[in-house]
């Protein structure tokens, strides 16, 4: 059995005992996880409000579980830590660290390690990970350089986005603007090209699945009909057309386990991009979803008019417009 020693890592506070898989966590790693995840920021006020208060009042330390985490590989070289479950607690952390530290000064917020239950069975005969407060005591940024075979096991953004299913389902009154806001925050890593991602956006995904055409589609009717498409954005290629593709079915297949439409999630990423620091860098989403829009067969040249609608607001409002009320509503559901 491990000895309170040996599950302390080099960062974590005398006294403190962990399971191998837990993390104290330092303020400056809890702002970049804030920023890795966006979803900190779209938190359901009533319950946040009844759990921890207007101000963090009703925040009591003993009660406090750690925030779920997992490992992803958001590139070809590089892991990052994402929130499995947990936004709310670790919101309330970032909003009112100062007073939880100065009411509790024995308080240690701690982060969980869950990535191993979503992985395949281990090799037995593998060595042993890393303690989980070993491997953040070596990464501020919450970041890693690693290869897919290289430690710490990571899933894939896919296999990330599915996970997210039930805790993210628990929250039905923001849920449509949770799941878009983690589609545009993933979708580079869903294509596995960031450089594509920019060129044909998650909400032109979003608007190409709720298309009249695709319109009570299951998975298998939606298969045949992407395999019909000849172009999705003005320049693209085959493998580009392959790979977003693959990327369509992915978001079909989260909407569904959601029990949330294209329309009514494309009306919330709308809502995502032009809040404001609150959830993205709203200026350079702003730029990417809407430029990459202006690419898409759907959006009618003569209905976006750069002539007379130069500023961003005015485009927005434009392709909003024929989306949201040129184009029928659809609803994604299984056979």
């Amino acid at each position: 059995m491990a000895t309170a020693e040996q599950n302390r890592g080099p960062s974590t506070p005398e006294g403190v005992i962990l399971r191998p898989n837990e993390a104290v966590i330092t303020r400056e790693q809890l702002t970049q996880l804030i920023r890795l995840n966006a979803n900190t920021a779209n938190l359901n006020r009533k319950n946040y409000e009844l759990k921890f208060g207007l101000n963090g009042e009703k925040f009591k330390p003993l009660s406090y579980d750690p925030v779920n985490v997992v490992w992803v590989q958001t590139a070809p070289d590089e892991k990052s830590l994402f929130i499995m479950d947990g936004h709310h607690r670790a919101g309330v952390l970032d909003k009112h660290w100062g007073r939880i530290q100065t009411a509790y000064p024995d308080f240690h917020p701690t982060l969980r390690d869950v990535t191993a239950d979503y992985l395949p069975t281990p090799d037995m005969h593998s060595q042993a990970p890393a303690s989980f407060s070993d491997v953040l005591a070596r990464t501020e940024s919450l970041v890693i350089h690693a290869m897919n075979e290289e430690e710490p096991p990571a899933i894939t953004v896919s296999e990330y986005l599915k996970i997210l299913t039930e805790p993210t389902m628990a929250q039905s009154e923001i849920l449509s603007l949770r799941v878009a806001l983690t589609l545009i925050e993933r979708w580079g890593g869903v294509l596995q090209n960031e450089e594509l991602a920019k060129r044909y956006p998650a909400m032109a995904a979003l608007a190409f699945l709720q298309q009249d055409r695709v319109s009570r589609a299951d998975i298998d009717a939606l298969d045949e009909f992407l395999g019909q498409q000849d172009i999705f954005f003005t320049g693209d290629t085959a493998e580009e057309r392959t790979t977003i593709k693959g990327g369509i079915h992915t978001m079909a297949t989260i909407l569904i386990d959601n029990k949330t439409r294209a329309r009514t999630v494309l009306e919330s990423a709308f809502v995502a991009v032009g809040v404001g620091d609150d959830f993205l860098d709203a200026r350079d989403q702003a730029e990417t979803q809407f430029k990459g829009l202006l690419q898409i067969p759907l959006i009618a040249p003569k209905l976006i008019d750069p002539s007379n609608q130069t500023t961003p607001d005015s485009r927005a409002r434009g392709l909003y417009t024929h989306l949201m009320y040129g184009i029928p509503k659809i609803e994604l559901q299984r056979r």
